[in-house]
């Protein structure tokens, strides 16, 4: 019902009538807007609008032949804003062209309500793994974590073990959604202030929760890598998070408190 790749979702239904308002149900309107204040992180390099330059740069399952020119992606970079998306009461609206994409979101939001009804049925052992991009360990005194092997998709091999307990594990990588061009590899997550995808190779958060954890992942992996320490301790005064980074060169970036020592280098 909610997803962007579903004819008859609410979200789809939006894009399909973008220009006017759109009635949808309550839980449409909160999910935009919690997506909506954490993209402000980011200062606009993750936008949930960038279907068009997605699409330019053929990562929505089009095929394209040539790098875009700096013209079209100006073009499509005017069609992009996440500020753009209008909520009034249970009707939202998105600015002619717009296009909302849940993919980075809705997945781990899905997980986070699962996970809510295991424990409102005395469930406290479980792990809920989606597609291995998107993993909640549930623990209790009896199974005090569950243990994950972490790929280091740069090397083709396991990059460390991590130890999850009550926590989510989300990664977002260049290399599982890539595109070539040009004899060039392209990845999937955009950068919308640049309207290019990032160079980035992969991000992994921890967080208490994995709608959290997917949104910010991909924030992280869309901005520079240069910005990724800074604006990771923003986010820290709001959330309990830890993450690490793996840029273009093969160079890992650690949060300070992450729980595992990554030496690969």
């Amino acid at each position: 019902m909610y997803n962007s790749y579903s004819e008859d979702s609410y979200i789809s239904k939006i894009n399909k009538n973008a220009g006017h308002f759109t009635e949808v149900d309550e839980f449409t309107v909160e999910l935009l807007k919690q997506v909506k204040q954490l993209s402000g992180y980011f200062q606009g390099a993750y936008d949930i609008t960038s279907m068009p330059l997605l699409k330019l740069w053929g990562l929505h399952g089009n095929k394209v032949n040539k790098i875009p020119s700096l013209t079209e992606i100006e073009a499509s970079q005017q069609l992009v804003n996440y500020k753009n998306i209008q909520t009034e009461g249970n009707r939202v609206k998105i600015e002619n062209g717009q296009e909302i994409n849940t993919g980075s979101f809705l997945k781990a939001y899905a997980i986070d309500v699962v996970l809510k009804k295991l424990k409102n049925d005395g469930i406290t052992d479980a792990m809920i793994n989606a597609g291995g991009s998107t993993i909640f360990g549930l623990n209790d005194d009896e199974h005090p974590n569950w243990k994950v092997n972490v790929p280091d998709l740069t090397e083709n091999t396991d990059l460390f073990q991590l130890k999850l307990k009550n926590n989510c594990f989300s990664t977002s990588a260049r290399n599982t959604h890539s595109n070539i061009i040009e004899g060039k590899e392209f990845g999937h997550i955009i950068n919308a202030t640049t309207g290019s995808p990032s160079s980035n190779y992969q991000v992994g958060l921890l967080t208490d929760s994995c709608f959290l954890g997917d949104v910010l992942a991909t924030g992280l992996f869309a901005i520079p890598s240069n910005h990724f320490l800074v604006t990771l301790h923003k986010i820290q005064q709001d959330f309990k998070m830890e993450g690490f980074l793996i840029n273009e060169q093969g160079g890992i970036i650690t949060s300070e408190n992450f729980p595992v020592k990554i030496d690969r280098l």
